[in-house]
């Protein structure tokens, strides 16, 4: 009996070792080729995909190790024991889901990667069009394995787990979500480029230059327009000029429904300036469209919208441009040149108003002629997508709505879940937001109830500085009854909460304040008017009771010339 016990004891141990030594093997495995992974991502995005096959390689021979190791009958039995079975059972599942990234999801990518190559996208001043057709394939096929593998990994034990293996599940999570969105994105650029591009006819497009040093909800005042026509891969820009030159409207031009005229009212409807005070860039690109059309008689197929910060990118991959009166437009001078030196420069406001067309014609056409490095150009152009510096809308309803899934398009969203979004609107007529500085700070309780306390804390500050510019910049265009120092800027600040949020209280600067609430497109909406004056900074604080919601929390942000600093403290429920 004893011999028989001291048997089944070593049996046990030795069982027991072997799942250790393999456990740790396996682990060692996953390390290397989470190693791998960055390596892997950069050679995808920078066309080498000799490096990238290799790396590939190796990564699939690791994790098809790692898969072995931890798919033996002994730790199949030891995954059913309690307290160590969970960790065992989410162990061997992480490595058979990174197997399977690497034999399903990653060869796809490498296989779009080669296929969009940056450097033969281009012929000249011509987008090839054939390598989007190419690529759709295996872009769809790596879209959806990642989808797959990412609920693979959800559905594994998450609780219950020692630390390294919860550590592991939780990072291999966190980067599935950034593959399958990165991937479904392309997919989705991949099916739409062709077309857009002018594949089956020629498309035209309405360009809208935003002045992100006079804020709107999109961004900043249109100053400037284009008309640019795709045909088969081909740009070419038709007619640039000022907003002077686009007619302005007694009745609306298209109504875009009541909620949308009782917060902005039949302005936004009329007056270009007024178009994009909403951040939903779908609304304004449609009032713009229609402008357009009114004016020129001409249909456009879509919207295209940029500022200063995108044009920097454009330039810093194709070279400067030179104007006709020999000032060159560099990607390190062309948004003080725009947003702060032009009011100093031209006292004449159609002069500056002529200067500023003159710059983005100049932009616009780096950008069409093919020059410059291709790869820094899509990196650019990615930056300024990421940044919310560049925005797109098509007026064929099948394209936007895969449009409206991408960043892109710049959507206010209705999802449900925790969110909170700044967005100012000059209200004083100048071009003091170059200099305004936004902080946001997002918290919320627990998830323990149907509803829990979150605060939305912004600060502005004004960092104009109270001398030392034009008169123009200076002055207050919507010349208040009242006395007021030299840069002072007047702003309207709306602050947008999830869907179903109530605010309890409020604060300004500490001392309570009133909130004018609306709601668009779902999302609970507070706003007030700030005044500040050079060299200030006024704090609002919304203490709210919002829906306990599964999912992380979104904090989109508004393009400005001075990024918005964020903090976010939410737990994500489940």
């Amino acid at each position: 009996m004893l011999a028989a016990l001291t048997l089944t004891f070593v049996v046990l141990a030795l069982a027991a070792t072997w799942v250790v030594v393999r456990g740790l093997q396996a682990r060692s495995e996953l390390a290397a080729a989470q190693r791998q992974l960055p390596a892997l991502r950069s050679e995808i995005v920078q066309g080498d995909t000799a490096a990238a096959t290799r790396s590939l390689a190796a990564l699939t021979e690791e994790t098809s190790r790692a898969r072995g190791l931890t798919d033996d009958p002994v730790w199949s039995a030891f995954a059913h024991l309690p307290l160590v079975g969970g960790s065992l059972r989410t162990s061997s599942g992480l490595a058979a889901a990174s197997a399977d990234l690497a034999q399903n999801v990653l060869p796809a990518l490498v296989r779009a990667g080669q296929q969009l190559d940056p450097a033969h996208l281009r012929s000249g001043a011509t987008i090839e069009l054939q390598p989007f057709v190419d690529a759709l394939p295996a872009l769809n096929q790596a879209a959806t394995q990642s989808r797959a593998v990412f609920t693979q990994i959800n559905a594994l034990p998450s609780s219950g787990l020692v630390g390294q293996v919860a550590r592991a599940r939780a990072s291999l999570l966190a980067q599935l979500t950034t593959l399958v969105s990165s991937t479904g994105t392309a997919a989705i650029a991949a099916a739409l480029a062709p077309d857009m591009l002018g594949a089956h006819g020629p498309r035209t497009y309405f360009l809208a230059f935003q002045n992100n040093a006079e804020a709107r909800g999109t961004g900043g005042l249109m100053g400037a327009f284009g008309v640019a026509v795709a045909d088969k891969g081909t740009i070419t820009v038709t007619r640039t000029g000022s907003d002077s030159q686009l007619s302005q409207y007694a009745r609306p031009v298209i109504s875009l429904g009541a909620e949308y005229d009782g917060i902005y009212g039949a302005s936004a409807e009329t007056d270009l300036r007024e178009a994009n005070l909403s951040p939903h860039f779908p609304d304004a690109a449609t009032i713009w469209a229609a402008m357009w059309q009114r004016q020129s008689k001409h249909p456009v197929d879509g919207v295209l919208a940029l500022d200063p910060v995108a044009m920097a990118g454009i330039l810093d991959a194709t070279g400067p441009a030179t104007l006709s009166d020999g000032t060159r437009v560099t990607g390190a001078n062309v948004v003080q040149l725009t947003e702060q030196r032009a009011y100093d420069q031209f006292t004449d406001p159609q002069v500056r108003k002529q200067f500023l067309q003159l710059v983005a014609h100049a932009v616009v056409g780096q950008l069409m002629t093919g020059g410059g490095s291709p790869k820094a150009l899509l990196t650019g152009l990615g930056s300024a997508v990421g940044a919310r510096h560049l925005r797109l809308w098509s007026a064929h309803a099948d394209e936007q709505a895969r449009l409206a899934t991408l960043p892109i398009a710049g959507e206010l969203t209705s999802t449900p879940g925790p969110y909170a979004q700044l967005v100012v609107n000059n209200a004083a007529g100048g071009k003091l937001d170059y200099y305004l500085g936004r902080s946001l700070t997002y918290t919320a309780g627990p998830c323990t109830t149907g509803l829990r306390d979150s605060t939305i804390s912004v600060t502005l500050t004004n960092g104009a500085p109270s001398s030392g510019l034009s008169a123009y910049a200076l002055t207050r265009a919507d010349k208040p009854a009242h006395a007021y120092p030299p840069g002072q800027n007047r702003t309207l600040v709306s602050v947008y909460a999830a869907l179903g949020a109530r605010l309890t209280s409020a604060t300004l600067d500490g001392r309570p304040v009133a909130m004018q609430a609306t709601t668009e497109r779902g999302h609970p909406r507070f706003s007030r008017y700030l005044e500040l004056d050079p060299a200030s900074s006024g704090t609002l604080v919304l203490h709210l009771e919002e829906p306990t919601v599964a999912g992380g929390a979104t904090v989109p942000f508004q393009p400005l010339v001075i990024p918005q600093v964020t903090h976010v403290s939410v737990s994500e429920c489940r």
